[in-house]
């Protein structure tokens, strides 16, 4: 079902004219990239900084599923359980938004994941004010965003 999604996106897409694609390395995303690009026919860079905010020992554990015990472990965000924190991720993302920013190109394409997709969506309307961050978004699966910087 994410394939077909990210087709029509990149149907979508086709006929907008990116300069460079940048995406996160992690293989959903590097696949998404890879279907719009087959449209784009840009370069494309992978970059740590877009992958999705470690969870740690709860990668892949449904949080309904999830004991009482462990929903609060894992909301301490806590580095016992070889969780990222939500400051580390944020400021890993700003970084790369203060990177691109001064770049050449006009129109960048951005494939990433919904904890980093809201964190750019914050840091551009913000001005990158972790202190007003709000982990909570309203981004969808195979959603395009567009921002001016």
């Amino acid at each position: 079902k994410g394939k077909q999604v990210v087709e029509e996106t990149a149907k979508q897409l086709k006929n907008i004219k990116f300069d460079i694609i940048y995406c996160s390395p992690l293989m959903r995303a590097v696949q998404s990239a890879n279907i719009i690009n087959k449209y784009l026919k840009i370069k494309k860079i992978k970059d740590y900084r877009l992958i999705e905010i470690n969870q740690g020992i709860f990668t892949g554990k449904i949080y309904n599923k999830l004991t009482p015990q462990e929903i609060k472990q894992k909301e301490s965000r806590s580095a016992i359980y070889g969780m990222e924190s939500l400051k580390h991720a944020y400021e890993r993302i700003k970084n790369f938004i203060k990177e691109i920013e001064n770049l050449k190109y006009n129109n960048i394409l951005i494939v990433t994941h919904h904890f980093v997709a809201i964190c750019i969506n914050h840091i551009i309307k913000t001005n990158g004010d972790f202190l007003s961050f709000n982990y909570s978004g309203n981004i969808e699966h195979g959603e395009v965003k567009v921002f001016e910087i």
